[in-house]
């Protein structure tokens, strides 16, 4: 039902996003889709129907929040399998790891990642370039509903991290094709 209404009723606190940065206690909203309707006191809002209705007694609602780096790919894929204190000598590995990783794959651990950012509020992240299949990401990315800001991967100077390192030119055109072919993507979800 993705026109169904929703109301989130008699929260604690509702954090705004509107100019004067309201806090309401006591408050409830109605969503529609991607559109909040009608935000106010719960009182006020108490005729008003919905399709669905969640109690949110004793709970904040907020804004979505943002990752401002995740490598969706393979963060999840990738997880429990280094020791922690490895700095950024792992990284080789998991570059071993990205290059054999198929089409599906890359999928599902995108899906399974985004489904964990969702979880605890996350909405919205950057990936700064992890994946080698980002129009079968894209779906992952779709099925959710998040937001995200895309990457390339690219280097043009050797470095201490064996990033794979292409002529200033590829990396120039690497990038320039990432944001033609994905900028604007999903109604405006995707930004590149």
């Amino acid at each position: 039902m993705p026109d169904a209404t929703i109301k989130i009723e008699g929260a604690r606190f509702i954090i705004t996003m509107d100019p004067q940065r309201r806090i309401i206690a006591d408050g409830s909203l109605v969503v529609q889709g991607q559109h909040i309707l009608q935000v106010g006191k719960a009182a006020e809002l108490a005729p008003v129907q919905a399709d669905r209705v969640i109690d949110a007694r004793d709970m904040v609602v907020t804004p979505g929040f943002c990752n401002g780096h995740m490598h969706i790919s393979y963060a999840h894929a990738t997880r429990g399998i280094f020791p922690d204190d490895l700095g950024s000598a792992y990284l080789p590995n998991v570059f071993k790891l990205q290059a054999i990783m198929t089409e599906d794959e890359e999928f599902h651990t995108s899906l399974l990642a985004i489904t964990e950012l969702l979880k605890y509020g996350t909405t919205t992240f950057l990936d700064p370039g992890s994946t080698k299949h980002l129009d079968r990401c894209l779906d992952a990315y779709r099925q959710a509903g998040c937001r995200i800001i895309v990457g390339s991967h690219v280097t043009d100077r050797p470095n201490s991290m064996n990033l794979p390192v292409s002529s200033t030119a590829d990396a120039v055109s690497t990038v320039e094709t990432t944001i033609r072919e994905f900028d604007g993507q999903l109604d405006g979800r995707v930004r590149a």
